[in-house]
């Protein structure tokens, strides 16, 4: 065995353990004959001579000081930051990720500072929105590096238990789901194979608000009679787990029985509200246990994680950030950022400083001030800006368009009626990224080239320009559906309204008179349209919501309503 020696690409403790176990093997024992051996082992290009060094804490404390140990340093963060976690079915390595991201802590020296320990792994997850949600709920109360890796192992242990519908005990489902009076906890249902369809319902639950989910057959009815029902507001829906469309129960107008009929192995439905699954064909309730009915099991586990995904992407997007109206300068931006070159932007800080790898850093905007800096992961010239100067709080990144407060230490979304300065400039800055596409006047590439999306109807369904030009004629919070005020329909306050990118013209959802699919299926190229309440896209033709399809339309939305 040889002793390892010391060039700064190893954590100076973990370097010192390796050569004390090397001399230990050697039998060197003394404190005096093993510094002197660490010094030796020390590569020439880290200078320590002009240190009076006289044992191994101080030696230990000098490599720290060491601009290599920096330099090491931030290079283990920002490993951290581009680590991502896989799944052992994608062929992934539990052990391997746990162990990597805890070395590079260790080796960040931020294992004490476990909030921002939980940032990195809460960032690892971003290949699974909905694992990362879990992630930040459970991880709250957590203050050790430990009870991270214990609890992480906990829920990956969870999520496998249901994917693989094993293990799951019925006492968990009693605790989170209303039980009925009415079952037989002992009975399997023979039809949970025909009639539940789980992949179905992960791709549609998305598609679906439960909250204003309508029977579909009650809906049509309305449409066909020109008559909108008041009642609809008040009935029990039903999901059906085969086709995953939604129905009224049998103490309504009974559809969901009638949809039973007259198909076949449509025999299992879900209630939304109390999540007891019924089957028409056993004429009982399904409960899952231990080794019964795990595919009802499975359809209550993505139900109910949506619903607790959905609640909390809706309260970090309805946060308003107090700071926006003293740290956002609309004025100033306007004025200084078409003087700047948005590919050479760097950070002023390290540009003065002359340091190297400028290409490779991500920039922050400061709207405080406009000026450029650097982030935490690089230099934290950033925050050091934000420590230094009074109201200098809100950055944007200059890559993604996020911006973040760093009072709040939290990012900042605009919404109808909230922080709408962050949406300003956010319009500003993307408008001057892309004004070599505008002088070209090459309408169709910009297009594409900003929505950045893989739907193909993007092209010819957006209209930029019109929705621009039409747009400040109208007033968002008093749009209404066009067919359904030249058809005299009342209750249109509570409609929800969809924005056609196409044409400009705004229509009622599938949940109200239906006009916006009705005007999808009359007109040609006519396929996008944009939720004017959350400014979500929605593609006719690909029958998905489309992200991040339409920035540049939510952002004139966003700005004209401002």
């Amino acid at each position: 065995m040889k002793p390892p020696n010391y060039d700064g690409t190893i954590h100076p403790e973990e370097w010192i353990k390796q050569v004390k176990l090397f001399c230990q093997l050697k039998q060197i024992t003394t404190d005096r004959e093993i510094l002197r051996i660490c010094k030796l082992l020390i590569n020439s290009n880290i200078n320590i001579s002009q240190h009076n060094i006289k044992n191994i804490d101080e030696l230990i404390k000098v490599l720290k000081e060491n601009p290599f140990h920096t330099m090491f340093k931030n290079t283990s963060k920002r490993k951290l930051q581009y680590m991502k976690y896989i799944s052992e079915n994608d062929g992934g390595d539990i052990i391997k990720f746990t162990r990597d991201f805890c070395s590079l802590c260790y080796d960040a020296e931020i294992n004490e500072e476990i909030d921002e320990v939980k940032k990195y792994w809460k960032e690892a997850f971003s290949n699974d929105k909905l694992l990362q949600n879990e992630f930040a709920n459970k991880m709250r109360n957590i203050k050790s590096m430990d009870e991270l890796v214990k609890k992480f192992d906990e829920i990956i242990s969870e999520r496998n238990q249901i994917k693989n519908c094993s293990c799951i005990e019925i006492e968990e489902f009693s605790s989170t789901f209303f039980v009925p009076t009415v079952y037989n906890n002992n009975e399997r249902c023979i039809h949970i194979k025909d009639s539940v369809n789980i992949k179905k319902l992960e791709n549609k639950i998305l598609n679906l608000i439960c909250s204003d989910i309508k029977c579909v057959t009650c809906v049509k009815n309305s449409i066909e009679s020109k008559k909108p029902s008041s009642s609809l507001q008040s009935q029990a829906i039903w999901l059906c787990l085969a086709c995953c469309k939604p129905h009224c129960s049998r103490f309504d107008e009974g559809h969901g029985v009638e949809h039973y009929e007259e198909n076949v192995n449509h025999n299992i439905s879900i209630d939304l509200k109390k999540f007891n699954a019924w089957c028409y064909e056993c004429e009982f309730y399904v409960v899952p246990s231990l080794d019964k009915n795990q595919g009802i099991a499975q359809a209550q586990a993505v139900i109910k994680k949506y619903l607790r995904d959905v609640k909390i992407e809706r309260k970090v997007m309805e946060y308003n950030c107090e700071h926006v109206e003293e740290s956002v300068n609309i004025k100033k931006l306007k004025k200084r950022w078409p003087n700047m070159i948005p590919s050479d932007i760097n950070c002023i800080t390290c540009v003065n400083d002359n340091a190297k790898a400028l290409s490779e850093q991500t920039i922050w905007l400061c709207l405080a001030c406009c000026k450029p800096h650097c982030s935490r992961f690089d230099e934290r010239h950033g925050i050091q800006h934000y420590e230094e100067k009074v109201n200098h709080n809100i950055s944007l990144d200059l890559k993604n368009f996020k911006a973040w407060c760093y009072e709040c230490k939290r990012y900042v979304f605009p919404s109808l009626n909230k922080n709408q300065a962050i949406a300003q400039a956010q319009t500003i800055i993307q408008k001057y990224f892309r004004r070599d596409v505008e002088e070209e006047d090459t309408e169709s590439n910009s297009i594409l080239d900003l929505l950045n999306i893989s739907c193909k109807h993007v092209k010819e369904s957006v209209n930029i320009k019109k929705l621009e030009k039409k747009l400040p004629n109208l007033v968002p919070l008093n749009i209404k559906c066009t067919t359904c005020v030249n058809n005299n329909i009342k209750a249109l306050s509570k409609q929800t309204i969809w924005l056609c990118l196409t044409c400009c013209k705004p229509h009622c959802g599938r949940f109200d008179e239906k006009h916006g699919i009705q005007h999808y299926e009359e007109k040609v190229n006519h396929n996008i349209s944009l939720d004017l309440k959350t400014y979500k896209a929605w593609c006719y033709e690909c029958e998905h919501y489309v992200f991040p399809s339409i920035a540049q339309a939510r952002a004139v939305i966003q700005n004209s309503s401002s």
